[in-house]
């Protein structure tokens, strides 16, 4: 009896590391389709979820999988710590150990990282100022009105546009006793901040404001990493 228990103890701790084994591989595998198929300047951190581990190699499908990508960037503007969640992923064991990314796919990827404030104030408007207000950004300058040069701050509100992230000016004050028309001070204190093409075709949902800079959060469904993006 006790030799037989010491025969299940054995394999079940063989069975334990052959799936840890397993794991690493997968993560490895998985880092390099990733950094391939969407053209990372770095391989990811990989982690992949759930236990046992090879139920799911042999199945080819996977709960849910981590992703730390770390910084994007194109046209001055960077994203810091993007991190990305993939669930429903399908990712055969034959095309990773072939290199082959066309039959993986991610029923749905959450992401989230930030453009730092040294992003941004690449992209504010020649003259204009940027500066923190708690969860708000502020913005302060001068306008040009009919000869005379007007003092301006605002607060700006952010949101999400076809071309990256919209800066708004709203809650406008102005100094100097004279009074521009807001479409005026709008004009020239409205920007977008291109944010830069996001990997795994996520795309932007929310922004906010946070003491790092601006915090984004995208999402993707029905993600084909044979397409790439």
């Amino acid at each position: 009896m006790r030799k037989l228990l010491i025969v299940v103890v054995v394999l079940v701790g063989l069975l334990i590391a052959a799936d840890r084994v397993a794991a690493v591989v997968a993560d490895h595998e998985i880092a390099d389709r990733v950094q391939s198929s969407y053209n990372l300047p770095s391989k990811p951190s990989v982690s992949v979820r759930g236990f046992p581990f090879l139920t799911q190699v042999a199945s080819g499908n996977y709960d849910q999988i981590d992703l730390s990508i770390g910084q994007v960037a194109n046209q001055g503007v960077q994203v810091d710590n993007l991190d990305a969640h993939l669930t429903g992923v399908h990712a055969p064991a034959h095309d990773l150990l072939n290199h082959d990314s066309s039959g993986i796919t991610a029923a749905n990827v959450s992401g989230s990282g930030t453009v730092p404030f040294s992003s941004i104030r690449s992209r504010v408007p020649q003259g204009v100022r940027l500066g923190q207000d708690g969860g708000q950004l502020k913005l302060s300058g001068t306008v040009h009105y009919l000869g005379v040069s007007i003092p301006v701050t605002a607060i700006a509100t952010l949101g999400v546009g076809a071309s990256g992230i919209t800066v708004t000016p709203t809650r406008v004050s102005a100094g100097s006793g004279i009074s521009a028309p807001a479409s005026t001070i709008s004009g020239q204190f409205r920007f977008v901040i291109p944010v830069p093409a996001l990997p795994l075709h996520l795309r932007l949902n929310s922004v906010s404001v946070t003491p790092g800079g601006v915090r984004v959060t995208a999402s993707a469904a029905n993600v084909d990493f044979a397409s790439g993006g």
